[in-house]
């Protein structure tokens, strides 16, 4: 019984140091995504995917847009905005990055405070 008990703790142990080594999801080469620990890898040509910064911004009555300041992103990296109030008299709203700036922007005078959530992705 204790060969056994010693047998399937090595065999645990192994496992355990392969799957240390190994990334924490790993998918055929057939566009699935791959996770790693320092990002998530996305399709059959490795493109990189990394979470670079959250935060909350709120966009005053009378203006159409709000700039943030994102030290860590570049132009082409993902934004992602989402309103945490109603939008008042905006009916649609957007988040781009261009060089180190988050604009968030609604289509019209939301007449209110609106606030939003944001993430952003590098790529």
């Amino acid at each position: 019984m204790k060969r056994v008990a010693v047998f399937v703790f090595c065999a645990l142990a192994a496992l355990c140091i392969w799957l240390a080594a190994t990334p924490l999801t790993q998918a055929a080469d057939d566009g699935r995504v791959d996770r790693y620990a320092d990002g998530i890898r996305i399709g059959s040509d490795g493109t990189k995917v990394s979470l670079l910064t959250t935060g909350t911004a709120t966009l005053t009555s009378g203006t159409t847009s709000v700039a943030v300041t994102v030290t860590s992103a570049a132009t082409g990296d993902i934004a992602i905005v989402s309103p945490t109030t109603t939008l008042g008299d905006a009916a649609e709203f957007s988040g781009t990055i261009s060089g180190t700036t988050l604009t968030i922007s609604v289509d019209a005078n939301p007449g209110r405070d609106v606030g939003f959530n944001y993430l952003v992705l590098g790529i």
